[in-house]
């Protein structure tokens, strides 16, 4: 009988507004730390920005050099995505221009795949592929007062492209495209910028 009693006036001392307020007023403990939210992986591209997987990178550029033997020159264009694989910095993507040579031009239009390598120097190199078309337009060649030879075509394109970013921040790059274009020799020093 003596529990049961002591048992009853435990309850009713627990149930009482006086117990209930003074446990409202005692200090809540701490919740317990959460894991930190998962994010996006960040490392190091264009040569020293950072950029997260899936963001577009603008880069345009000026190319210098010979195709087929013809002295070419003319503006590109690059757009990258940046993709982090087994903690490799790679960006895959697509490059464009518009080059002139003597007597026509030509558009390569090619996609592209690109590797960054590792580096802490401010010079960070890459190697990179584009593959694609190319569309030439040739005005001919004039003889006697009649132009033979001119006209469009689309060819196959593959350029191997070693470069390196440098700069503050690697938003300047340098690279010599070495391939073929419509089945002639290319080679187009590039000198560019990263947006």
């Amino acid at each position: 009988m003596k529990q049961f009693i002591s048992t009853l006036a435990m309850v009713a001392l627990m149930s009482s507004p006086a117990f209930a307020q003074k446990k409202k007023t005692q200090p809540k403990a701490a919740p317990a730390a959460s894991a930190p939210a998962a994010s996006a992986p960040v490392y190091s591209y264009n040569g020293g920005g950072s950029s997260s997987s899936g963001e577009m990178a603008f880069n345009a550029a000026v190319m210098l050099g010979s195709v087929n033997g013809a002295f070419t020159f003319g503006p590109a264009l690059y757009l990258e995505w940046p993709v982090n694989m087994s903690g490799n910095d790679w960006a895959f993507g697509a490059q464009t221009g518009f080059m002139f040579f003597d007597g026509g031009w030509t558009i390569p239009i090619m996609g592209s795949a690109k590797f960054n390598f590792v580096t802490s120097g401010n010079i960070k190199p890459y190697a990179a592929l584009s593959i694609g078309i190319n569309i030439a337009h040739s005005n001919g060649v004039t003889i006697l007062g009649t132009t033979v030879g001119g006209g469009s075509s689309t060819g196959f394109a593959l350029l191997a492209r070693p470069g390196m970013n440098f700069g503050e921040g690697g938003k300047f790059f340098a690279e010599l495209p070495l391939g073929t274009m419509s089945s002639g020799f290319a080679i187009l020093p590039t000198f560019g910028y990263h947006f």
